[in-house]
């Protein structure tokens, strides 16, 4: 009889949904985000940076006097302090451009390194910078910092204006090993102290700038705040790194 059914049917609906709240809780205790937008995490801080994050040319004891954890309201963030220093970190990455084109980070400057023009050789330094590295060839046994690399790097420039795109390249032995587009996304001291939230479709980037689909995924994320060509000082905050489908 149907009165019979609507019991039936709201005792299933309830395990139904009990299942979907235990399985819900589990992957938050294990720390896997939820996000409408199938956002994914790539470092929010939290941990110990150098449990994850590889060093550039430099010990771990000089980037950890460099890049330190600290704390503001409850969150943790990181921040890179440079004084006449270059020290660049990097994490590597699972990540599929196609399917997550989408970068999304904060950051905040304290301090611009004096001075410093990315654009120009000698004063190439910037107060903030992610890095996107895609490998432009595989070479078999080679270590990831010699890996044939074409590189986006977003910057807050000293004096560079906005929207501006500097490009780089290195070739050794008659191979362009490094191919770099430096876009530049903040400028100047107007909105130091602050922290900003930046958005970029890393994929449209890449057509924009290099003219054309990336060969690889991305291999590795960088954060780099330099002041050493410029003999200088700079300071940055980043925090909440992560890739979204839109």
């Amino acid at each position: 009889m149907p009165y019979m059914v609507a019991p039936k049917t709201s005792k299933s609906l309830l395990l139904c949904f009990s299942f979907i709240l235990i399985i819900t809780l589990l992957l938050h205790h294990r720390g896997v985000s939820l996000c409408e937008d199938s956002s994914i995490v790539i470092e929010d801080f939290k941990d110990n940076l150098f449990d994850s994050w590889l060093i550039r040319d430099a010990s771990r004891q000089q980037a950890s006097r460099k890049y330190r954890i600290k704390w503001e309201k409850n969150n943790r963030f990181l921040r890179a302090s440079s004084y006449n220093t270059s020290i660049q970190i990097a994490k590597k990455v699972k990540w599929d451009i196609n399917a997550y084109p989408v970068l999304t980070w904060q950051w905040r400057v304290h301090r611009l390194p004096r001075g410093a023009n990315e654009a120009r050789r000698g004063r190439n330094d910037s107060a903030a910078a992610i890095y996107v590295l895609f490998q432009r060839k595989q070479i078999p046994y080679l270590s990831w910092r010699y890996q044939p690399v074409n590189v986006i790097k977003y910057i807050w420039s000293t004096t560079l204006p906005v929207g501006r795109v500097v490009e780089k390249k290195k070739i050794k032995f008659g191979t362009t090993i490094y191919e770099g587009r430096f876009i530049v996304l903040e400028s100047g001291n107007k909105k130091i102290g602050r922290w900003i939230s930046e958005k970029r479709n890393v994929l449209k980037d890449y057509r924009r700038v290099f003219g054309g689909n990336p060969r690889y995924n991305p291999i590795l994320i960088a954060i780099l705040t330099d002041s050493n060509n410029t003999k200088s000082s700079a300071i940055a905050d980043y925090d909440d790194i992560a890739i979204k489908k839109h």
